[in-house]
């Protein structure tokens, strides 16, 4: 299913991605699919469903996932995290936690390179960002925003 969606490059992303991820971006764009998002019109969208998390291969053990679920529930353990997931080359121990805190912006990065659409990259940047409301829904990428962001918290 993936591969019918994205550019070849980008799929080389998405084959990368661990196993769970991949399914939980497959839930995602089925998800989407099932509200009626089909390609070619709704394309972009999908591919941002297939690779929304496509930044975090390889750079998170499920100790960090846990980490960034337990550091969130509280003002100490946020500053902690902020800590963290400053800046630091792929190298060093704390690269994980930028990655996992940082991961809509590098995706997009990395969609934009392997010759996905600005659109599809905008989708994965924003995806993180304060749930958007139907009130909020001015633009296409806009009701787009929000459906990724729905189907993805609910899969």
């Amino acid at each position: 299913m993936a591969r019918g969606i994205l550019p070849a490059p980008a799929w080389a992303l998405f084959a990368a991605m661990p196993r769970p991820d991949q399914r939980h971006s497959l839930n995602v764009m089925l998800a989407l699919q099932g509200q009626g998002y089909r390609p070619p019109v709704d394309r972009d969208l999908l591919a941002a469903a297939l690779l929304h998390d496509a930044a975090k291969s390889g750079h998170l053990r499920l100790w960090h996932r846990v980490a960034l679920v337990l550091l969130n529930l509280t003002p100490p353990g946020r500053r902690l995290l902020r800590w963290l997931a400053r800046p630091a080359a792929p190298a060093h121990w704390r690269y994980s936690f930028y990655v996992i805190v940082h991961h809509a912006a590098l995706g997009a990065a990395q969609v934009l390179a392997a010759g996905c659409s600005t659109t599809t990259a905008w989708l994965i940047e924003h995806h993180q960002a304060p749930l958007v409301t139907h009130a909020a829904a001015r633009s296409q990428h806009d009701a787009w925003l929000l459906a990724l962001q729905k189907a993805d918290n609910e899969s």
